[in-house]
């Protein structure tokens, strides 16, 4: 990650739509697709991520966004 990349989406780290995780790649939090998705008229979210249903703040964000449905992993997302 460079300086020009960071100072590219400073808005978005500022604003806590991007986090820095530890090993320095970007992390985009649940207000990062709260602020960018567009209508999701319907549509069904399948968020192959680990994690991605510990908690509702992901889902709500797609959920608001008009998504019908949102489904992902409590644990590792899993291959098979």
């Amino acid at each position: 990650m460079t300086l020009a990349n960071r100072v590219a989406n400073l808005g978005d780290l500022v604003s806590n739509r991007l986090a820095i995780s530890g090993d320095g790649l970007y992390v985009a939090t649940p207000k990062f697709f709260t602020h960018y998705n567009g209508d999701m008229d319907g549509s069904i979210v399948l968020a192959n991520v680990d994690n991605s249903t510990k908690d509702v703040g992901l889902a709500t964000s797609f959920l608001r966004r008009g998504a019908a449905a949102f489904y992902g992993f409590t644990g590792p997302a899993s291959t098979d």
